[in-house]
């Protein structure tokens, strides 16, 4: 089923709408930029940060841990 709102939903319960969410039967959610949120409400993006609910910063590098408050 389309709707006006470009949303589509299909039996095995994946979501895309026309802001390229796709939400998956895991409860993870991928949009269109890599970034990956899941049930944890965990952001993790493809450059390897990772933001939680709190607005902590992790940056994974070499070596090296980065916390930083956003």
């Amino acid at each position: 089923m389309i709707i006006k709102q470009g949303v589509l939903i299909i039996h095995e319960g994946t979501l895309i709408n026309n802001g390229g969410v796709l939400l998956n039967n895991e409860e993870a959610l991928f949009n269109n930029r890599g970034t990956l949120i899941t049930k944890e409400e965990v952001l993790l993006n493809r450059e390897g940060v990772l933001i939680d609910s709190k607005g902590i910063l992790f940056i994974k590098a070499p070596l090296l841990s980065v916390v930083q408050e956003v």
